[in-house]
C-alpha cells in the first residue's frame, strides 16, 4: 500500500513537470514572447541565475493603472510552481482573495505579504489545476477593498497560456 501511494505521488510529480517543462523538440520561449494574452518574462536573481514566468497584467481602462498581475512560475526557494496575483494596496486582508476558472470551482489564494507595489497572493499548481488553467477561458479573481460593501471582481484571460506552458522551458 505504501508503494502504491509513493508511485502515485511520483506519477503526479512527473506529470506536472511534463506539463511545465516541454520536450526538447519544442522551441524555447524567449523573453518578450507573447502567447495570447500572456507574456514570457524573466528577472535576474543573481549572476547567471534568472526566474522566468508567464504573466498577464490587467489594467484599469479609465486610469491606466495596474489592477492585478497574474504570474505562473516556479518559486526560486521552494521550486514549487505557483499562480501568483499581485493585487492593489487597500484590500481587506481578513476577507481573503479567491478566484475561479471560468464558472467552476472557487479556489482560495494565500495572502503572503504587502509592500509598496501591492499585495502578493499565491496558489500552488498541481497537475489537475494546470490542466484546468490550460483548458479554461477566463480567470476570475474576487477580493474586498477596505471598507467596501461589495467584492471587487476582475477577470483575466487564459488565452495563450497552454501554448506558453508548452514552450516554457524554464519556470525556474
Amino acid at each position: 500500500m505504501k508503494h502504491k501511494k509513493f508511485f502515485q505521488a511520483l506519477f503526479v510529480s512527473f506529470t506536472t513537470l511534463s506539463l511545465i517543462i516541454p520536450q526538447t523538440t519544442h522551441a524555447e520561449a524567449k523573453v518578450g514572447d507573447v502567447f495570447g494574452d500572456w507574456i514570457y518574462e524573466c528577472r535576474a536573481l543573481a549572476e547567471n541565475k534568472t526566474a522566468c514566468s508567464l504573466s498577464q497584467t490587467i489594467m484599469s481602462k479609465s486610469q491606466n493603472k495596474r489592477l492585478v498581475k497574474f504570474t505562473l512560475g516556479r518559486n526560486e526557494k521552494t521550486k514549487a510552481v505557483n499562480l501568483t496575483a499581485l493585487l492593489p494596496l487597500g484590500i481587506h486582508l481578513p476577507s481573503g482573495v479567491n478566484f475561479s476558472i471560468d464558472q467552476g470551482k472557487t479556489y482560495q489564494f494565500t495572502l503572503k505579504t504587502c509592500f509598496q507595489l501591492g499585495c502578493v497572493a499565491t496558489y500552488p499548481v498541481d497537475t489537475s489545476f494546470m490542466q484546468a488553467l490550460q483548458n479554461g477561458q477566463k480567470l476570475h479573481i474576487n477580493f474586498r477593498g477596505e471598507g467596501a460593501d461589495a467584492p471587487i471582481k476582475i477577470s483575466g484571460s487564459l488565452k495563450g497560456l497552454a501554448e506558453g506552458v508548452k514552450l516554457q522551458t524554464k519556470l525556474d
